[in-house]
């Protein structure tokens, strides 16, 4: 079976790991009540939340609509258990039309769960990554579908009269439009010590900052409405909430706040008197930072000085006792407040989000700068590696120095009478003389004439010719493998390439990922983590970055805080390291290989005795990657084994400096060509990514490559000319996805050139292994093909299984 359809495996094995981690608020809860995190500032909250479930699922708005718990429910994005109890109890105060509410609820309910199912390349829907967390486009689409169906309700059991289409409007239009406003603030909305002025407001995105003000100013304008016509003692609930928010809001944000937030408040309260609020919102902001007795006292003044102006005595206590009794009684909450963090003076550490950003960016180019060196000592120990190679293949071997003699003696031979009984003869005098010269040149000893055997003396007209003319020869291919420069690749092409390869690498590698690092920023902030900035980069091997990591979870709820990380930059992560930098913690979290390798090699050469012109390398790339490399020099002994030798050696140093493999084939390509005219060499490269499992084949006149998985065989082959014979490499490239339990298996050609010659080897890979060790399976292969094939090339097995990481 070919390796094919690899971008499909990718993608479901993607969705698998998705659905497998567990995910949405149902594990949020039941992971924060184990880790005894549910407590104080988070029940309070969740008391807020199921609350304002209870009064907006019982308010109607205009025409006997209710589509503010409707466009609570799809907004809320977590405490949803909280607010669906304050929801239902609230409905069931309605009678029987509670009862149409809470189906419509249960609905909603059962749509979000269906868009929010998690899992990645959805063919309908968005990427999700847990129950609930659907995008706000869905949760708004839900709001409005629920209330068409309680419209199409009404006007099926009221018929279609003006009421039942006026109802019918309101809760079409403002349930997703309620929906919206909610689902600005509750999915920006800062941390309790943002708020509450603990921290200072992120100075980040302006486009969030006034999303959750807008929205949070849509949620107390709908808390004030549902408490209008509530009172106690005989003070009027809604107007006190709306005193206190516009309290609150003048003293963190200001007057312009505080004036917007009296004046809508006030405005669904009671618009005749909205001005009063808007002025006391506006005052408090002004006046506070000239104390907070001035501020209150006329903003209270002023207040009921409108009321008393457009209503008179009847103005006057619709509005005074609320204002001056919430006024008195959150005087010392207010004192309390800073609208921001306050510190001690500190030159040497940054104060603002930027430059803590500036922080990271200044702190990962140590990272980024060990490519470059990398590749610097790459360099140095390849030229070291090209001398070697050009050294040994200035001695060639005995198959070299008898081909030598034969050229310089055929000459002289052609035409002679005694050429058949001389040379064509194994026991003739001219096979013994061309023995003895690849012998003595073989030792580096002299060619005198003293080596010219008796029977040929007696036989050829000219003896000491032969001998000269092998002289020469041997002398003029020693010099012209000995007059290349030691590195002759290696010039200002190839030197500018390589350079290119590392500064790619090197901003691959410093490239933040905007959209992850809001999101990841996101999830910071849904804990109540205070950080000055974040930021994630890489693309294949992700590293999170912090930057004065302060206000942290507690130790039980951190594993939860790094799993939602996890799942949203897809792979996992090590344990979390610090360091310092410019006075600043930085916290960083590191990408861990999800899988390991297990390897076995047996060879064996062409004659027995000789080396082996195969060889096979292990070692680990750049970026987490595992490499593998067979090569297979052409012909036998050491010249094969010299050029292989080369091949894997130079791959191995380039790659590891990251350098990539097109690069690093091209050049070697054009090693071989100038070590020695008309050798080449194979080459069978797999390179395994071990975080996530994703395989790259590159071969060039190689072999076939196979991969079991259980007892199905993968096939990667290749119809491609070794390296060192064209100008250009000639490769063909394959990507596979491979898992944990599979079993790649490298070949030379001695022992499979093409399965349909050696049908016995895809039986033998199929087959199951049993207990056998990798290494006495690959000896088994071997073993077969010698059995089959004979020893009439050098034979390798390699095999590389995948495990998971410990």
């Amino acid at each position: 079976m070919e390796a094919k359809a690899f971008e499909d495996s990718k993608a479901a094995s993607t969705q698998q790991d998705v659905l497998s981690e567990p995910s949405g608020f149902f594990h949020t809860y039941i992971a924060k009540w184990q880790a005894r995190t549910h407590r104080g500032r988070e029940i309070t909250l969740d008391i807020a939340m199921g609350v304002l479930g209870f009064l907006f699922g019982r308010t109607s708005v205009v025409f006997g609509g209710i589509p503010l718990g409707i466009g609570l429910f799809c907004a809320s994005k977590k405490r949803v258990i909280p607010t669906l109890i304050g929801l239902g109890i609230g409905m069931a105060t309605l009678g029987m039309a509670g009862w149409v509410y809470g189906l419509a609820l249960a609905v909603a309910l059962g749509l979000r769960l269906l868009c929010s199912q998690p899992g990645q390349s959805r063919k309908f829907l968005p990427d999700c990554r847990g129950f609930l967390q659907e995008l706000p486009e869905l949760r708004i689409a839900v709001a409005c579908l629920v209330g068409l169906m309680i419209s199409g309700y009404q006007l099926f059991v009221g018929g279609f009269n003006t009421a039942s289409l006026l109802f019918s409007a309101t809760m079409t239009i403002l349930s997703p439009l309620s929906c919206w406003l909610f689902s600005l603030c509750l999915d920006h909305l800062p941390s309790f010590e943002v708020m509450w002025g603990i921290e200072p407001f992120e100075k980040g995105s302006k486009l969030n900052s006034l999303s959750w003000k807008v929205g949070g100013l849509a949620l107390l304008a709908g808390g004030c409405f549902s408490l209008a016509n509530t009172s106690l003692f005989g003070l009027s609930i809604g107007i006190s909430l709306c005193v206190l928010a516009t309290l609150y809001v003048a003293r963190r944000m200001g007057a312009l706040y505080g004036l917007l937030t009296g004046g809508i408040c006030g405005l669904v309260l009671t618009p005749l008197y909205a001005p009063s609020f808007a002025l006391l919102g506006m005052i408090v902001g002004v006046l506070w930072p000239v104390g907070s007795f001035f501020a209150l006292g006329l903003g209270v003044a002023a207040g009921t000085v409108w009321s008393s102006f457009i209503g008179g005595l009847a103005g006057f206590l619709a509005t005074f006792p609320e204002i001056c009794i919430i006024t008195v009684l959150f005087w010392p909450v207010l004192v309390q407040m800073n609208r921001g963090k306050t510190a001690s003076p500190d030159t040497t550490a940054p104060k603002t989000p930027e430059q803590y950003s500036q922080l990271l960016s200044t702190h990962s180019e140590a990272e980024t700068s060990r490519a470059m060196l990398a590749l610097s000592g790459a360099l140095e120990s390849l030229t070291k590696l090209y001398v070697a190679y050009k050294e040994s293949t200035k001695v060639p071997d005995k198959e070299k120095y008898m081909s030598l003699c034969e050229m310089a003696c055929t000459p002289h031979c052609q035409g002679c009478k005694a050429y058949v009984s001389c040379r064509e003869d194994e026991k003739g005098p001219g096979q013994a003389f061309l023995a003895q010269a690849t012998e003595r040149l073989s030792r580096h000893e002299p060619l005198d004439d003293s080596f010219i055997p008796d029977d040929l003396r007696r036989i050829c007209g000219n003896p000491e010719a032969l001998a000269e003319d092998i002289r020469i020869a041997a002398s003029q291919y020693r010099e012209d493998v000995g007059t290349d420069s030691p590195l002759p690749a290696l010039e200002y092409d190839v030197a500018a390439a390589l350079l290119r390869e590392a500064v790619k690498r090197e901003k691959a590698l410093a490239k933040e990922d905007v959209k992850l690092t809001a999101e990841v920023a996101k999830i910071l902030r849904s804990y109540g983590c205070h950080v000055g900035a974040v930021s994630v980069k890489g693309q294949k091997k992700k590293k999170v970055s912090i930057a004065a990591f302060e206000k942290r979870p507690s130790p039980a709820a951190m594993p939860q805080l790094i799993g939602e990380i996890e799942q949203a930059c897809g792979c996992k992560f090590g344990e979390e390291t610090a360091s310092i930098c410019d006075g600043v913690d930085i916290s960083e979290l590191t990408a861990i290989r999800k899988y390991t390798t297990e390897t076995a090699v047996v060879m064996r050469s062409a004659k027995a005795g000789d080396i082996s012109g195969d060889m096979v390398r292990f070692f680990d790339g750049a970026d987490d990657t595992f490499c593998a490399v067979l090569s297979d020099g052409m012909g036998t002994g050491a010249g094969a084994a010299a050029v292989a030798s080369l091949c894997g050696g130079f791959l191995e140093k380039l790659l590891e400096a990251g350098c990539s493999k097109s690069t690093a084939i091209k050049i070697l390509n054009h090693l071989v060509r100038q070590g020695c005219s008309g050798s080449g060499s194979t080459l069978d490269l797999a390179e395994i990514d071990l975080l996530h499992g994703d395989a790259v084949f590159l071969k060039a006149g190689a072999a076939p490559s196979y991969i079991k998985r259980g007892r199905q065989i993968f096939r990667i082959r290749s119809k491609t000319i070794p390296l060192g014979l064209l100008a250009n490499p000639d490769t063909e490239k394959t990507r596979f996805r491979l898992e944990e339990g599979d079993v790649l298996i490298m070949t030379s050609d001695g022992v499979s050139q093409v399965p349909e010659d050696s049908p016995w080897l895809t039986t033998m890979l199929s087959a199951e292994w049993g207990e056998d060790s990798l290494q006495d399976v690959a000896t088994k292969i071997l073993s077969a093909a010698m059995e089959t094939g004979g020893r009439a090339d050098d034979m390798t097995v390699a095999l590389i299984k995948i495990k998971a990481a410990g």
